[in-house]
């Protein structure tokens, strides 16, 4: 599609040999401006208009100041574009800001965690903090964990926020860290979690679902590029310490949320059927959470929290815990 608009805006010339000064295209220099309109616009002109005694220096200066300036209009364009990927990105780094100062204080890391809202069964079940299967995805007290993920963040919100628009996008990554977390607690196999990995999960399963439904995967290129995606984080789902359920859990809610939330007049009865779906898996999960609500304490750590929250002065919470826990 072209476009054909009428070209706006003022022409600026520092040639003092330039002879098709207008209204629009104006010259400037130490003793002239063609245009003396130009100064009750912009009034601080004047006080540039000087010969330079290093005009190589001068343009290379201009030439960065240029540059400073289009970065700054491109990321602010960015934030506009994408509210909730800079939201979630703001959040994970105030978190992480706070749990620096944390360890600064000689807390204990694992106490730090659970300070935080990391994932903790007996936290959820005896504590009745529910709010930590949602709240530990925004967490994290490793350099590197939240150098991985804020790049699949942003790699994943560049497409995904786009794709599905802010809201959905952010329900996407939400239902990811939730699911992620109710599949960790059916199966037991974290002590304490923490991470934005499985809404991770969740908008690479909305992805591919996405893929598919454009047509895609048709391209070469894009389906090397997918594959590559999904091999290096199923690798880093088998490393020691990760979360394969999370990952698991997040992945699988998001393909769902993918098909729900299509675009294709044909897919009617898939939007359907996803929908449904997901309403089954959320009570089935319900349910067996409760049938598998028991966790062995760990006294010691959670005596750690406690009497961490008192030495900060947050006393009535860690009394109220204290009285819940024992």
């Amino acid at each position: 599609v072209v476009f054909n608009v009428k070209a706006e805006g003022l022409n600026v010339s520092v040639n003092q040999n330039y002879e098709f000064s207008d209204d629009i295209n104006i010259v400037v220099g130490p003793s002239i401006i063609s245009n003396e309109a130009l100064v009750d616009l912009y009034p601080k002109i004047k006080s540039v208009l000087k010969e330079s005694s290093n005009p190589q220096r001068a343009f290379t200066r201009a030439v960065t100041g240029m540059r400073r300036t289009l970065r700054k209009t491109q990321n602010q364009a960015r934030r506009k574009l994408l509210p909730m990927t800079t939201a979630v990105t703001a959040i994970i780094v105030a978190v992480f800001v706070a749990s620096r100062f944390l360890l600064a204080r000689g807390i204990q890391l694992e106490v730090v965690a659970l300070m935080l809202g990391a994932y903790y069964k007996r936290f959820i079940v005896e504590g009745g903090e529910v709010w930590r299967l949602l709240v530990s995805g925004f967490l994290h007290v490793d350099f590197f964990h939240i150098l991985m993920n804020m790049l699949a963040l942003r790699n994943l919100g560049t497409i995904m926020e786009r794709v599905l628009g802010s809201k959905r996008f952010i329900l996407t990554l939400l239902s990811g860290i939730l699911f992620g977390n109710m599949f960790v607690f059916i199966l037991d196999e974290a002590t304490i979690g923490l991470g934005l990995s499985g809404g991770l999960f969740a908008l690479m399963g909305a992805l591919i679902v996405y893929l598919y439904e454009t047509g895609a995967f048709k391209n070469r290129r894009m389906v090397s590029q997918m594959m590559n995606i999904i091999l290096i984080n199923i690798l880093i789902s088998l490393l020691p310490g990760v979360s394969f359920a999370a990952h698991l859990g997040g992945f699988q809610v998001g393909i769902i949320l993918g098909f729900i939330f299509s675009k294709r007049k044909d897919w009617d009865f898939i939007r359907k059927a996803a929908s449904g779906l997901l309403g089954m898996m959320t009570a089935g999960l319900i349910f067996i959470m409760f049938q598998n609500a028991y966790s062995e304490p760990f006294v010691v750590l959670e005596q750690e929290v406690i009497k961490a929250w008192m030495d900060v002065g947050w006393r009535s919470y860690a009394q109220r815990l204290a009285q819940r826990l024992f």
